[in-house]
């Protein structure tokens, strides 16, 4: 999940400074992104 933050906070999509986006998902909410993210073509 850190990687995925880091990258949007890299691409200005999100302000990674206002607080850790991180704490606030669960397992189970990370493999949804990374599911979505996946089905998207954005990651394999």
């Amino acid at each position: 999940m850190e990687k995925i933050l880091n990258y949007l906070s890299q691409k200005g999509y999100i302000d990674k400074e206002a607080g850790n986006a991180a704490e606030n998902y669960n397992a189970e909410d990370e493999e949804l992104i990374k599911k979505r993210l996946q089905d998207l073509g954005y990651i394999e």
